[in-house]
């Protein structure tokens, strides 16, 4: 949408009945109001539009009005898509200090949606494209890293997996043999030998 809203404005200042130095006048006015109103919209966008204000004064350089609208046009959409990856690895950066906050929680990404007002589809296809995976196989990452201090701590298998929000213990068993590459009961019995070992 904002895409559309910098196109038709930039399209109807070109559009004036205006001379060439006027119409660049109001371009720099138009281009410095949306400039101020990204930051106003979005305060982590603040040292991306820094690095964007020189397009104020190359707006005066450019030969004419086509080549001044396809530079305004790229520099602009440029620092829109700048802004939204930063938006976007910002939500996911909250989301996964909530996931490590909350790992032993009833979580699904509807809850998280809810919780950081994002449509749970949307949300699901953004954390992979920025975690690499899906938020189940993340969370079953989390949890079965939590899983093992708490089985090198002493910790039964299934008093581990509860503790970690799993409480099929056989599903746990099938994740923890997935991810550590050994079963829970035998990477428990592994710990307390080397520790045995070490003490000696």
């Amino acid at each position: 949408m904002l895409r559309c809203v910098l196109k038709e404005g930039l399209y109807s200042i070109v559009q004036f009945d205006n001379t060439e130095q006027a119409i660049k006048a109001a371009t720099s006015q138009w281009v410095s109001l949306v400039l101020i109103n990204l930051v106003k919209i979005n305060k982590t966008s603040y040292s991306y539009v820094q690095h964007a204000l020189p397009i104020i004064s190359e707006i005066y350089e450019q030969i004419d009005l086509r080549a001044l609208h396809r530079m305004i046009e790229d520099r602009l959409l440029y620092l829109l898509d700048q802004i939204g990856m930063n938006c976007k690895d910002t939500v996911i950066k909250r989301i996964l200090d909530f996931v490590e906050r909350h790992y032993s929680e009833n979580l699904k990404l509807k809850t998280l949606g809810d919780l950081f007002h994002y449509n749970s589809g949307y949300l699901g296809r953004l954390f992979k494209s920025v975690t690499g995976d899906t938020f189940r196989t993340y969370l079953d990452k989390v949890r079965i890293r939590k899983a093992k201090v708490l089985l090198e701590s002493g910790l039964k298998v299934h008093e581990a997996a509860t503790r970690v929000g799993i409480s099929n213990v056989n599903y746990f068993h099938v994740k923890f043999n997935k991810y550590m590459g050994v079963a829970p009961s035998l990477y428990k019995a592994r710990t307390y030998k080397r520790r045995g070992n070490s003490a000696l």
